[in-house]
């Protein structure tokens, strides 16, 4: 997960996205929800920098329910960025 915020500094989301995607199958098979959620996010706002919003919806949802589950401390957080970026998919399935 740390590794990807690297390429995610540089740019490099495809590789981000690579080491996100192993580090969400690690997290899940240790069990480590919070670690989910936090990769699950980070999935999901690269998603959303590449302009894929439907993606970055299912990631970032994702993250705001394990956060719910757990009571992690940045729920509030997230769900306001939930809220935006579903704001931002309607409006913009809206001028399609």
């Amino acid at each position: 997960n740390n590794i990807s915020q690297i390429y995610d500094a540089r740019g490099e989301y495809n590789t981000a996205l690579k080491c996100l995607d192993q580090s969400l199958a690690i997290r899940r098979e240790t069990g480590n929800r919070a670690g989910e959620a936090v990769t699950s996010w980070n999935t999901g706002m690269i998603y959303k920098k590449q302009g894929e919003l439907t993606k970055a919806d299912q990631y970032i949802s994702r993250a705001v329910q394990l956060a719910e589950e757990i009571g992690y401390p940045l729920l509030e957080e997230w769900r306001k960025k939930l809220e935006e970026l579903r704001a931002a998919l309607k409006e913009r399935n809206s001028k399609n």
